[in-house]
Protein backbone atom coordinates (compact mmCIF):
# COMPACT_ATOMS: atom_id res chain seq x y z
CA UNK A 1 0.00 0.00 0.00
CA UNK A 2 1.16 3.24 -0.31
CA UNK A 3 0.88 6.40 1.53
CA UNK A 4 -0.49 9.29 0.59
CA UNK A 5 1.46 12.59 1.73
CA UNK A 6 -0.51 15.60 2.09
CA UNK A 7 1.03 19.05 -0.13
CA UNK A 8 2.09 21.12 2.51
CA UNK A 9 -0.62 24.14 3.06
CA UNK A 10 0.97 27.89 2.17
CA UNK A 11 0.90 29.66 5.43
CA UNK A 12 -2.95 31.79 5.77
CA UNK A 13 -2.86 35.18 4.59
CA UNK A 14 -5.22 37.25 6.42
CA UNK A 15 -6.72 39.48 4.14
CA UNK A 16 -7.46 43.27 5.70
CA UNK A 17 -10.77 44.42 5.74
CA UNK A 18 -11.45 46.82 2.47
CA UNK A 19 -10.35 50.12 3.69
CA UNK A 20 -13.24 52.68 3.31
CA UNK A 21 -12.99 56.68 4.16
CA UNK A 22 -14.59 58.45 6.07
CA UNK A 23 -17.73 60.89 5.35
CA UNK A 24 -17.25 63.57 2.68
CA UNK A 25 -14.69 61.64 1.43
CA UNK A 26 -14.92 59.63 -2.67
CA UNK A 27 -12.98 56.93 -3.60
CA UNK A 28 -11.62 57.74 -7.39
CA UNK A 29 -9.48 55.06 -7.95
CA UNK A 30 -7.06 52.41 -6.27
CA UNK A 31 -4.83 55.39 -4.48
CA UNK A 32 -6.73 58.76 -4.52
CA UNK A 33 -9.18 59.58 -2.32
CA UNK A 34 -11.04 63.38 -3.04
CA UNK A 35 -12.38 65.16 -0.29
CA UNK A 36 -15.72 67.74 -0.30
CA UNK A 37 -13.45 70.29 0.39
CA UNK A 38 -11.25 69.51 -2.48
CA UNK A 39 -8.32 68.37 -0.37
CA UNK A 40 -7.03 65.25 -1.38
CA UNK A 41 -5.21 62.17 0.05
CA UNK A 42 -3.14 60.27 -3.00
CA UNK A 43 -0.95 57.43 -3.22
CA UNK A 44 2.14 57.29 -5.91
CA UNK A 45 5.40 59.32 -6.54
CA UNK A 46 5.68 63.35 -5.49
CA UNK A 47 9.12 64.77 -6.41
CA UNK A 48 10.57 61.88 -5.98
CA UNK A 49 9.20 60.18 -2.83
CA UNK A 50 7.02 57.15 -2.68
CA UNK A 51 4.30 57.36 -0.28
CA UNK A 52 0.75 58.69 0.54
CA UNK A 53 0.14 62.36 0.08
CA UNK A 54 -2.36 64.70 1.73
CA UNK A 55 -2.73 67.24 -0.52
CA UNK A 56 -4.70 70.64 0.36
CA UNK A 57 -6.90 72.09 -1.95
CA UNK A 58 -5.27 75.51 -1.63
CA UNK A 59 -1.99 75.65 -3.35
CA UNK A 60 -0.21 77.58 -1.09
CA UNK A 61 -0.16 75.00 1.73
CA UNK A 62 2.21 72.27 2.24
CA UNK A 63 1.85 68.75 0.94
CA UNK A 64 2.02 65.87 3.66
CA UNK A 65 4.01 62.79 2.60
CA UNK A 66 3.17 59.16 4.87
CA UNK A 67 4.93 56.09 4.35
CA UNK A 68 3.86 54.26 1.09
CA UNK A 69 1.81 51.33 3.42
CA UNK A 70 -1.34 51.17 4.88
CA UNK A 71 -0.45 52.36 8.20
CA UNK A 72 0.66 55.65 5.95
CA UNK A 73 -2.63 55.86 4.98
CA UNK A 74 -4.60 55.23 8.20
CA UNK A 75 -2.27 58.39 8.79
CA UNK A 76 -3.33 60.83 6.16
CA UNK A 77 -6.69 60.26 7.18
CA UNK A 78 -6.02 61.08 10.66
CA UNK A 79 -3.81 64.39 9.94
CA UNK A 80 -6.46 65.11 7.85
CA UNK A 81 -8.95 64.94 10.51
CA UNK A 82 -7.28 66.67 12.96
CA UNK A 83 -6.43 69.72 10.70
CA UNK A 84 -2.41 69.14 10.47
CA UNK A 85 -2.35 70.18 6.91
CA UNK A 86 -3.71 73.65 7.66
CA UNK A 87 -1.76 76.54 9.13
CA UNK A 88 -2.60 77.04 12.72
CA UNK A 89 -5.41 80.23 13.01
CA UNK A 90 -3.82 83.60 14.63
CA UNK A 91 -5.75 83.83 18.56
CA UNK A 92 -8.37 85.99 18.69
CA UNK A 93 -7.88 89.42 20.09
CA UNK A 94 -9.86 90.78 22.87
CA UNK A 95 -11.59 94.22 21.30
CA UNK A 96 -10.04 96.95 22.99
CA UNK A 97 -13.02 99.27 24.43
CA UNK A 98 -13.12 102.80 24.26
CA UNK A 99 -12.47 104.77 27.33
CA UNK A 100 -16.24 106.00 28.31
CA UNK A 101 -17.27 109.71 27.61
CA UNK A 102 -17.28 111.70 31.10
CA UNK A 103 -18.73 114.52 31.05
CA UNK A 104 -16.13 116.99 30.86
CA UNK A 105 -14.87 115.60 27.31
CA UNK A 106 -19.01 115.32 26.13
CA UNK A 107 -18.99 119.14 26.75
CA UNK A 108 -15.47 119.63 24.99
CA UNK A 109 -16.84 117.66 21.90
CA UNK A 110 -19.89 119.99 22.29
CA UNK A 111 -18.24 122.89 22.03
CA UNK A 112 -15.87 122.37 19.16
CA UNK A 113 -19.03 120.96 17.37
CA UNK A 114 -20.53 124.38 18.32
CA UNK A 115 -17.83 126.66 16.65
CA UNK A 116 -18.31 124.83 13.81
CA UNK A 117 -21.66 125.35 13.06
CA UNK A 118 -22.61 127.88 10.51
CA UNK A 119 -26.14 129.20 10.20
CA UNK A 120 -27.42 128.91 6.60
CA UNK A 121 -29.28 132.42 7.60
CA UNK A 122 -26.08 133.92 7.99
CA UNK A 123 -24.48 133.35 4.92
CA UNK A 124 -27.66 134.18 2.77
CA UNK A 125 -27.66 137.24 4.93
CA UNK A 126 -24.01 138.77 4.83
Amino acid sequence: MSEMTQAPRPPSRVQPAPFTPGPGWERDGEGLFIHDSGDRIRSGTYRGVQGWFLIPAELDLKVLVFPPTPEGRAAAFEAFAEGRHRPPTPPVKAARRRPRKTEDTADEEEKVEGDDDVDIDDLLNS
